[in-house]
C-alpha cells in the first residue's frame, strides 16, 4: 500500500520510543519550545488507514486527552487519507491552543513497528527516544510488570528499531535523542533537535512541567523531567536486584550495552559500525 507525505503544517513530527523511555519529555520540551501542539497519545498511524480505525485503549485516550465529540471516531474512519485525519482531529479538539499549528503525534508503540509508521507518513521527521534498555526494565518493573514481560516489550522495541536503522534507506528522516544526552546536557541537545527539525532554537522554560509534575523548589529549577536522579536506577533497586536484572537483559538482547551507548543525532549520521555493533 503506498501512502501520500502528510503536508508538514499538518503533522510536524512524530515522536517515539521506549515507554518509560523519555518520550513524554520530549514531548513536552518540543511543545513548549516550538510551535508544535499536542496531547496525550492517540496512535492514529498504528492501523493501515483511518479506515481500520484506532485500536483500543488509544481510541479511548484520544477521545479523552484530545476533549473529542463522540462521533469522531465514526468520522475518522471514513477519513481517506492520514492526513485527512489529522485535519479532522486538529478541527475537532476542544483542548488544543490553537488549530492552525502543526501537531505533534507521539506514542511509544510506534517504535515496536516503526517501519510501517515511517511508511504510513512518509517524510514526516521521526524522533525516536532511546535509553539504557536495563534501566527501561528497570521502570516497567516499576510498574508492576514481571521480568519477563518488561524485557519482552523492551526487545520488541530495540529489534525494531535496529532493523529500520540497518536496512532502510540511511536518508530516512529520523533523529535519535539519547535519554543520556539529555538529562546531562539538555539545552544541546534540545538545539541540536531543534535545528534538525527547522525550527528556531528556543531555550527550556524553568520550571516548566515536562515529562512529570514540576517540584517546586527543585535544586536546579529545571523541569524535574530532567533531574538527574529521576533516572538513577540504583535509587530504585538493591545492587543485587541490579545484577540480576543486568543478567537476564543481557542474555535476551546481547547489543543492549551498544544500543544504550548510540549518540543523539540524525540517523544519517550514525556510523555503520555503531549500527552494526548495536544491532
Amino acid at each position: 500500500m503506498r501512502y501520500a507525505a502528510i503536508d508538514p503544517d499538518v503533522l510536524g513530527c512524530i515522536v517515539t520510543g521506549y515507554g518509560k523511555g523519555g518520550t513524554t519529555l520530549i514531548k513536552d520540551l518540543l511543545v513548549q519550545t516550538t510551535d508544535m501542539v499536542s496531547r496525550f497519545e492517540g496512535g492514529l498511524l498504528l492501523s493501515r488507514s483511518p479506515a481500520d480505525g484506532i485500536p483500543q485503549p488509544h481510541a479511548r485516550n484520544l477521545l479523552d486527552s484530545w476533549q473529542l465529540g463522540p462521533d469522531f471516531l465514526d468520522r475518522y474512519s471514513r477519513c481517506g487519507t492520514f492526513e485527512e485525519g489529522y485535519r479532522l482531529l486538529r478541527e475537532s479538539s476542544a483542548a488544543l491552543p490553537s488549530r492552525e499549528a502543526p501537531l505533534l503525534d507521539k506514542m511509544p508503540e510506534y517504535m515496536v513497528q516503526l517501519d510501517d509508521v515511517m511508511r504510513r507518513a512518509p517524510h514526516t521527521p521521526v524522533v525516536c527516544v532511546v535509553r539504557d534498555p536495563l534501566h527501561v526494565v528497570v521502570s516497567w518493573l516499576q510498574l508492576g510488570n514481571s521480568l519477563f514481560e518488561s524485557i519482552a516489550w523492551v526487545r520488541a522495541s530495540s529489534e525494531s528499531l535496529l532493523a529500520t536503522l540497518g536496512r532502510r534507506d540511511r536518508r530516512l528522516p529520523l533523529y535519535i535523542v539519547n535519554l543520556t544526552d539529555m538529562v546531562r546536557q539538555p539545552e544541546p541537545t534540545l538545539r541540536n533537535l531543534q535545528v534538525w527539525l527547522g525550527r528556531w532554537p528556543r531555550p527550556i522554560v524553568a520550571g516548566a512541567r515536562c515529562g512529570m509534575p514540576y517540584a517546586a523548589g527543585g535544586r536546579n529549577d529545571r523541569p524535574r523531567g530532567i533531574e538527574t536522579d529521576r533516572h538513577d536506577v540504583s535509587k530504585r533497586r538493591t545492587p543485587e536486584e541490579l545484577a540480576v536484572i543486568r543478567r537476564e537483559v543481557l542474555e535476551a538482547m546481547p547489543y543492549a550495552e551498544s544500543l544504550a551507548a548510540i549518540p543523539s543525532g540524525p540517523a544519517t549520521s550514525l556510523e555503520s559500525g555503531a549500527v552494526a555493533a548495536a544491532a
